[in-house]
């Protein structure tokens, strides 16, 4: 079933008629599953208003859309949705990995992962992709060997020509062209799988960038199905948006390779080594068409920009010509996401998103879901174009990526994608930030100015810093640490404490319990866990991952208590200003 594509909609919907079947979920599932008004500033809270819109749509697919998920039939439908729910559940962070709900979700899809019929099913490709990058940023341990197997049935649905295809249509024909909208998910798997440790093939991802090269309209956009025959297609924003995602993502992962290697020639997959399941593998350098897929991305965004134009930048006036905009939106965020990764600049432009915002506030149901504009899917199942949502509304795609990690494996957070013009490496299987060098002074003036373009360099440096602690070298750093501690920065901050609890000095407790009181939540997280850590307290005194302000106050109370009964010498400290 094509996604953004009117004439193939209309058979299809002749064609259900024609033998007596209704649109079910499985149908609806088809259109595109996978994986403010201010704009969302990278690390911040949700404005007040889309945070409540999430929530909403959270509490809706909790409940009633996890009903809706789990019962859809067969197999591959509903390991396609219950997978999009925990997704978006998880990028909202409404649900924690040890919740019952989150336990019952993975089991289900792990069991759904190992039906016979999957592979041959024709939401294949989507389910796989969407399983593969939930499964493995919730529970990549617990599910290593579900994720080897879904990644062996993705191998297979990839073609030779490198786009991907159903085993078979509605129909019963393979589309042997291959497909737009199921090759971005495709491409989404890879990025989660080498992100993973799974690893893909050099071959698979230069099959991959050459069929979206080979394939792109001579108008700039891209259509549904390149390569059918006999019938009149044009690009929609929907296909377009898809295969933009899939070209920044492959110019992506060009970027991440090992710095000063040449590449090396790809071995014939049959040759490749078989890593057994949850064994990391390292991803080695790839070379890919860069330039080429750069300049298709180039004629695409030009092909977007005429139709944003024509649509005066509404999605009211896109919904007329987009019948899948929750889909298309949700791919709109993956695109840009990507973009953002490859050309840290392109995060000025938050027009997209401003929009989306807009009109997705405009038409939240009562019961916190979205639903489809078009009156003949009025009353379809209402988790996908939910999910979509939400995954737009806290820029899900966004999310994953600031999960590459700096030079000591830990997370840089708070100020958005370490910008690629920042030299990157590969080291034991994972994408980090190369830390710089130099003097330890040095590098904590740099950490002070976040405009500074080493900036994400030096915060590796000092990550890697706080891993390997020289006492002697931080004890004469400690007041510069301190002032970066109460820095304008959020990811300065953290690096700060976590170099400054790796003294295992009890003079910065003070310190600590005041940026319990910070507004940036993973300021407040990162002194929460020091504090832990210094205390040998490993559950604290209660305080959550998103408390509320009661149990916030109530926390720094405790902490102070505790903190004048083991040192009442410094205790005085906590009512300094």
């Amino acid at each position: 079933m094509p996604l953004g594509n009117a004439g193939k909609l209309s058979r299809f919907v002749i064609s259900s008629h024609l033998t007596g079947r209704a649109m079910n979920l499985w149908q609806w599932f088809l259109l595109g599953v996978i994986t403010f008004a201010p704009s969302v500033a990278s690390g911040q809270p949700l404005p007040p208003r889309i945070r409540q819109a999430v929530d909403r749509a959270c509490q809706y697919l909790k409940t009633a859309g996890v009903r809706e998920a789990s019962a859809a039939l067969p197999h591959s439908h509903r390991l396609g949705l219950n997978s999009l729910v925990l997704l978006a559940l998880h990028k909202a962070e409404a649900v924690h990995p040890t919740d019952t709900l989150v336990r019952e979700l993975l089991a289900s899809i792990r069991q759904d992962a190992r039906h016979p019929g999957i592979p041959t099913d024709y939401a294949a490709p989507y389910a796989v992709a969407v399983a593969i990058t939930v499964l493995s940023e919730v529970d990549p341990q617990g599910s290593a060997a579900e994720i080897q197997h879904l990644h062996n049935i993705l191998v297979e649905l990839q073609m030779p020509h490198g786009g991907f295809s159903c085993k078979q249509g509605p129909g019963g024909t393979k589309q042997q062209g291959g497909d737009t909208s199921m090759t971005q998910y495709g491409a989404l798997a890879f990025w989660a799988l080498d992100q993973s440790g799974a690893g893909i093939s050099h071959t698979s991802w230069q099959n991959l960038a050459s069929w979206l090269i080979r394939t792109q309209d001579s108008s700039g956009g891209y259509v549904y199905e390149p390569a059918r025959q006999g019938v009149e297609i044009s690009p929609s924003l929907g296909t377009t948006a898809a295969a933009l995602s899939a070209l920044y993502i492959c110019q992506a992962r060009a970027k991440l390779k090992q710095q000063n290697k040449p590449p090396e020639e790809a071995p014939h997959p049959a040759l490749e080594k078989v890593h057994p399941p949850g064994v990391p593998r390292k991803l080695g350098p790839i070379s890919l068409p860069v330039d080429q897929l750069a300049q298709a991305a180039q004629r695409a965004e030009q092909w977007m920009t005429e139709q944003w134009k024509e649509a005066d930048f509404s999605f009211e006036k896109i919904e007329q010509k987009e019948k899948y905009l929750y889909y298309f939106l949700y791919s709109l965020e993956r695109y840009y996401s990507f973009r953002e990764l490859v050309d840290p600049k392109s995060q000025e432009d938050q027009l997209w998103y401003k929009q989306g915002v807009s009109y997705l506030l405009k038409h939240q149901r009562p019961n916190g879901s979205w639903e489809l504009p078009r009156s003949h899917l009025v009353g379809s199942p209402r988790p996908a174009p939910t999910a979509f949502a939400v995954l737009f509304l806290v820029r899900g795609t966004r999310k994953m990526l600031q999960k590459v990690p700096p030079a000591s494996g830990k997370l840089i957070g708070g100020r958005g994608l370490p910008p690629l013009g920042s030299p990157l490496e590969l080291k034991d299987g994972q994408v980090r930030v190369k830390p710089l060098k130099g003097p330890a002074d040095q590098l904590l003036k740099i950490v002070g100015n976040p405009n500074d373009p080493r900036f994400y360099q030096a915060l590796a440096a000092l990550e890697e810093m706080s891993q390997e602690p020289d006492p002697r070298m931080l004890s004469k750093l400690e007041r510069q640490l301190r002032q970066l501690a109460q820095s304008n920065s959020p990811e300065a901050k953290v690096a700060a404490i976590k170099t400054l609890v790796a003294t295992g000095k009890m003079d910065v407790v003070p310190l600590l319990i005041r940026l319990l009181e910070d507004p940036h939540p993973q300021v407040m997280l990162a002194a929460r866990n020091a504090l832990r850590r210094l205390s040998r307290r490993m559950e604290g005194f209660g305080l959550p991952d998103h408390p509320s302000p009661e149990q916030r106050r109530r926390a720094i109370q405790r902490w102070k208590q505790w903190f004048q009964t083991v040192r009442p010498d410094v205790a005085r400290e906590l009512t300094s200003p």
